[in-house]
């Protein structure tokens, strides 16, 4: 199958911001290529130039949004992850001021949860339950 080429060079600019968003979720295979916009001034056309000028302000937008959106994610997941090692570090201080060392199994699963609601639930255990009630919650989770 022969693809059709592109009628305009907005075409292309949509099809390398399509292929930039998608290009994180696996390889991107286009069927028709439009050539881009010479870099070199002296080889542009008056409708390149124009074209350059009607597209930056929306590429420079995209990207300026894809960028914020990426710095929000990664904050939040930076955000997640800070709370569940500090509710996991609470976890072990409390045990080991009631009970003194905690076991190196339970030490284990309390380091490699990310489940936070989890967490929690054991961090009250370990304010008010006996040693033997806590490991067991923390060893049926990590038997699941």
């Amino acid at each position: 199958m022969v693809a059709a080429p592109m009628p305009t060079r907005f075409d292309q600019c949509g099809k390398q911001m399509i292929r930039t968003a998608l290009e994180p979720c696996g390889p991107v295979d286009t069927d028709a290529e439009v050539p881009a916009v010479p870099s070199d001034p002296a080889k542009q056309t008056t409708d390149d130039r124009e074209f350059l000028m009607d597209t930056q302000d929306i590429v420079d937008t995209w990207r300026r949004e894809a960028i914020q959106e990426g710095i929000q994610k990664g904050l939040k997941q930076g955000l997640e992850q800070g709370v569940k090692q500090g509710v996991a570090h609470s976890l072990v201080e409390v045990y080991e001021a009631r009970f003194g060392a905690m076991p190196e199994d339970l030490r284990a699963v309390v380091e490699d949860t990310d489940d936070e609601p989890m967490l929690v639930a054991w961090l009250r255990l370990a304010g008010t339950r006996s040693v033997d009630e806590i490991a067991a919650a923390i060893r049926s989770f990590r038997a699941s």
